[in-house]
């Protein structure tokens, strides 16, 4: 199940004015909302989150961040240590992932200041399908 996840590679053009990041792989129609996180230090795991109908696009847009998603089809019970996968988001090119609804994620910056750019398919208030596990 961990194959819906999806990472869009981004690209970075640089010349004689500065740099350019982007991503024009990466459609964002579907997008209601954004924000940003950004953590206190680096020992802070923010998870285990899942989301019953939202999906979530991520970016570092600042330093580097280390992703941890799992899928678990218990909402009530889930199993934290089934099949996961590990990605490390950095802001040295635009990179986007992709959390389709039904997948346990948790984040931790890697680097102190780094902030992370969160995209939502819905308005904040309109769903509470949001669940919330201890990091483990």
């Amino acid at each position: 199940m961990i194959k819906k996840i999806k990472l869009f590679k981004g690209k970075v053009f640089t010349d004689h004015r500065g740099m350019l990041k982007y991503n024009n792989d990466f459609n964002a129609e579907k997008i209601k909302r954004i924000y940003t996180i950004q953590n206190k230090n680096n020992d802070i795991y923010r998870g285990w989150i899942a989301h019953k109908i939202e999906s979530r696009w991520m970016a570092c847009i600042f330093g580097s961040f280390e992703i941890k998603i799992l899928n678990s089809s218990d909402f009530d019970n889930p199993n934290l240590k089934s099949d996961h996968k590990d990605f490390i988001l950095e802001s040295n090119g635009l990179n986007i992932i992709y959390i389709p609804p039904g997948f346990y994620y948790s984040i931790r910056s890697t680097i102190n200041n780094s902030i992370l750019l969160v995209m939502s398919d819905y308005i904040h208030g309109k769903t509470n399908d949001i669940v919330k596990v201890p990091f483990k």
